[in-house]
Parts: structure tokens; C-alpha cells; sequence
């Protein structure tokens, strides 16, 4: 015969054997916790919701549309009296955290999704990096309109071009 095959004595079936399975599901479980901790890490518990009057609860802010080379969302630009305004955040500046939690490599809509993922007058606590320095702000969340020329787009602001 071409090859042989025999089964291991004491195995009446082919297969695997309870332990075996056990370990093998086991190691799966570990491995995709190490390969993906974004699948099973901490997400915002509320959705984020435009409000009917066409406002929203948030800081204030245009966040950039990318991420930036070490994989941080950065500040587009502060509405002009708006919460973020208040506090000093600046265009160009990158979000470390949001709350504590390590924001890099996550996309822009999450990062805006931690940030607004609160009531009216919470705060949302920012680990900002301007120049190479690194410092928390605590930003008030209020209710927003987006100022002229500001528009909604998948329900969050973005630039409207002008004619």
C-alpha cells in the first residue's frame, strides 16, 4: 500500500479528544486576544446621536479626516467659542487618550465617538501632544452648532465648500 496509517492504540475514532479540543479553543482565544486587543478592549458605551435641532453633544471641534504618521486623530480646528476653544486645544493637536484610554491606531470616527460618548456638562478628560509635549486638558461637553461654513455629513461636522 502507497502509505500506512494507523490509529493510536486505545482510539476507536479519528478526531480529536476532549483535552485536545479544550486546548485548541483555549489557544485560539489567547491567540486572538494578542493578535486583536481593538476586538475585545474598552468601547464607548453610548451612541452618538446629531439631536433633531441639529445640534450635537460634543466638545466643539473638527477632528482631521486621517491619522497621523505614529497613528494619532489630530484637532482639525476649534469652533470659535466652543468648549475645545476654551481650554486651548489647537489645530494640530494629536489625541493620545481619550478618558485614559490609549486612542492610537483607532480611527477617526472612534476617536470621535469616545469624545462625544457622554451627557451634556460631563467632561472628557484629553491627553493632548503639541510640539513633543505631551498634557491633559478636562473639556466640558455642550451642545454644539456647528458654526458657518460647518455642515453635518454622517452625522458629524465637516466643512461645507462655498460656491
Amino acid at each position: 500500500m502507497g502509505g500506512s496509517w494507523r490509529r493510536m492504540a486505545g482510539r476507536s475514532r479519528s478526531g480529536l479528544t476532549l483535552v485536545e479540543l479544550l486546548v485548541a479553543i483555549a489557544f485560539l482565544g489567547v491567540t486572538g486576544a494578542l493578535l486583536m486587543p481593538r476586538l475585545v478592549g474598552e468601547r464607548p458605551q453610548s451612541a452618538v446621536v446629531a439631536e433633531p435641532d441639529g445640534g450635537y453633544i460634543g466638545i466643539g471641534a473638527l477632528l482631521g479626516h486621517h491619522v497621523s504618521d505614529d497613528g494619532y486623530v489630530s484637532i482639525h480646528q476649534p469652533f470659535p467659542g466652543a468648549p475645545a476653544e476654551a481650554v486651548g486645544l489647537q489645530p494640530g493637536d494629536l489625541i493620545l487618550r481619550v478618558d485614559g484610554i490609549d486612542v492610537q491606531n483607532e480611527d477617526v470616527d472612534m476617536v470621535r465617538q469616545r469624545i462625544m460618548a457622554g451627557p451634556i456638562d460631563s467632561q472628557v478628560l484629553l491627553t493632548i501632544r503639541r510640539d513633543n509635549q505631551s498634557f491633559d486638558l478636562a473639556v466640558t461637553r455642550q451642545r454644539i452648532y456647528p458654526p458657518e461654513p460647518f455642515g453635518w455629513f454622517g452625522g458629524c461636522p465637516v466643512i461645507v465648500d462655498q460656491p
